[in-house]
């Protein structure tokens, strides 16, 4: 552990980790730390270095990079989505900026049949809110 980047309480980390991930690899039939540690492979020095991801299995790598792949997809949609609403969005009728936020709110009396749906639009930009 002398070749760790850490000290104090991150070293009894480092140690109870890769205690762990060389007895629980010899579980794991695909990829076995403990033994690429034993031929060499893996030298000492790497060993202390590794992170939590460079010391998992291959099954767990890559059911991390499957989750990470889904969550970047997500993100692409979202944006996607986000960058279409911007472009449907109305323009601002002061100054014609799309960066607006849509309100939907009931208007009117006391009884279900005088009330109305009005929508009330506020630009980002430059403040001015307008009914739609």
């Amino acid at each position: 552990l002398r070749h760790a980047k850490t000290t104090g309480k991150e070293s009894g980390a480092t140690l109870r980790s890769l205690s762990f991930n060389l007895r629980e690899s010899w579980k794991n039939s695909d990829d076995i730390l403990a033994l690429r540690v034993a031929r060499g492979s893996v030298t000492p020095e790497a060993l202390v270095s590794m992170d939590q991801r460079d010391l998992a299995p291959e099954s767990v790598k890559r059911a991390l990079e499957e989750r990470e792949a889904k969550q970047r997809r997500l993100e692409d949609e979202e944006r996607i989505k986000a960058e279409l609403a911007l472009k449907n969005a109305p323009a601002c009728t002061q100054c014609g900026e799309r960066t607006v936020s849509l309100h939907s709110m009931t208007n009117g009396g006391t009884y279900a049949q005088e009330r109305e749906l009005i929508q009330k639009a506020e630009c980002f930009s430059c403040g001015h809110k307008w009914r739609l």
